[in-house]
């Protein structure tokens, strides 16, 4: 079923399209339910908001240097291995959940909000941002070893990542871990 409004777009139990190209300019993206969508090419500038649910066979979502406003909600894509993502604008927030087959999460200019969980084969995280107001949540992805920033984080909270070793300690403005080993050098 294809719905759209003036500047919206919602898909929902297509069970035909195995790649979607997003052109025309949108606010607000809701994609769920797809049973063979496999690609996501997101070629519209200024989004607001993105809901990516339950899309089973998803693969990859490629934001080709476009910009995201404010969310990207990524939830139950378990054959989600690669998300390429340029720019989150200020206030913006990435949330990936119960993707468990992602495996690197790389971001150019994150701005804000990272919120990962229940991510099985994730194993690093590479943000490459000065922004000192960058906020990383991470919570049950037992097979993350590393954060990569360049800069200072303002909040880091590490939950159920026993193979995350932290080694920039001093560079953090407010940490919260449970199960996580600190390295200080």
């Amino acid at each position: 079923m294809l719905e759209t409004k003036q500047y919206n777009l919602k898909i929902t139990n297509d069970n035909d399209t195995n790649e979607i190209k997003l052109l025309s300019p949108c606010t607000y993206v809701k994609i769920d339910n797809c049973d063979k969508l496999q690609y996501i090419n997101i070629l519209s500038d200024n989004i607001e908001t993105i809901e990516l649910t339950n899309l089973l066979l998803l693969k990859e979502i490629n934001f080709n240097d476009k910009n995201v406003n404010q969310n990207i909600h990524i939830t139950n894509c378990p054959k989600l291995n690669k998300i390429i993502l340029n720019t989150l604008l200020p206030n913006a927030h990435l949330y990936v959940i119960d993707c468990s087959n992602i495996e690197t999460i790389n971001i150019n200019k994150l701005n804000n909000i990272l919120t990962v969980q229940n991510c099985n084969k994730l194993e690093t995280i590479h943000i490459n941002d000065e922004n000192e107001n960058l906020q990383i949540s991470v919570d049950n992805c037992e097979l993350l070893e590393e954060i990569n920033y360049n800069y200072k984080l303002a909040e880091l909270i590490i939950v159920k990542c026993p193979k995350l070793k932290i080694n920039k300690i001093n560079s953090i403005h407010s940490l919260y871990t449970d199960n996580v080993s600190i390295y200080t050098n």
